[in-house]
């Protein structure tokens, strides 16, 4: 992990210093907010024919995959097509199931079958500073062409309810993002874009609260949190 986070930082570092010769706004902010959805890539669970529940269960982890996204930024013109600032990137995906199976052996060895509801909410909120190159496309400079890249926290949460039982999950690693976008200029400081991207962050160490104790635990690698995925956005962008 830290060995990736150095290559990534220093790609980072030499993207900030690859800046163009030519300035294509003469406006020194730029600031964007954008919505959409994002989808996970991350490994998914695979169907066991044995279990009634697997078929439900794996429907109940794929609507977790189904991200609303919102992001926002602010980026300072440095030098040619050059900015520099700080992106906010926030993820949210909830699912439920009801009339959910439980099986449980008590110490006779006689099964025990629960019956409830199954609820989970997600929660991430990334942030960290972000290198963006701007170019236009066109002389009327009607559209622009963007591209950045940002590496920074990305803090998790986890509600879940099963049954009676509440339980918490927090956790905290780094994150990074890339995207690419395409904007058209509505007037001389605001345009309206659409921005396609990728993020990822794993979680190998996660606390848990049943509301009476708690618990940190270190998970494997196989076990880790990966919230890697896929998103698309619309918004405006708005220069000054």
């Amino acid at each position: 992990m830290k060995k990736k986070t150095l290559t990534l930082t220093l790609l980072f570092i030499l993207a900030l210093s690859s800046l163009a010769e030519d300035k294509s706004h003469s406006q020194n902010f730029r600031f964007d907010f954008l919505g959409g959805e994002a989808y996970s890539t991350a490994k998914g669970t695979e169907t066991n024919n044995t279990d009634p529940n697997s078929q439900r269960f794996i429907d109940f982890t794929n609507k977790l995959r189904w991200m609303k996204n919102l992001q926002a930024s602010l980026h300072y013109h440095i030098s040619s097509y050059s900015y520099l600032g700080m992106k906010y990137h926030f993820f949210y995906s909830s699912a439920s199931m009801s009339d959910y199976q439980f099986y449980s052996t008590d110490n006779y060895g006689n099964t025990i079958i629960s019956i409830g509801n199954v609820k989970e909410k997600r929660y991430v909120n990334y942030i960290g500073p972000s290198y963006l190159y701007e170019k236009s496309l066109d002389q009327q400079k009607k559209w622009l062409f963007s591209s950045s890249v940002t590496i920074g926290y990305t803090s998790y949460r986890e509600e879940d309810s099963v049954i009676l039982n509440r339980l918490l999950a927090t956790s905290n690693s780094f994150g990074v993002g890339y995207d690419l976008g395409v904007n058209y200029c509505l007037n001389k400081s605001i345009f309206i874009g659409v921005k396609t991207g990728l993020f990822t962050s794993r979680f190998s160490k996660i606390k848990t609260s049943n509301g009476s104790t708690t618990q940190t635990t270190k998970l494997d690698s196989k076990d880790a949190i990966n919230l890697t995925n896929v998103n698309l956005s619309i918004g405006l962008s708005y220069h000054f």
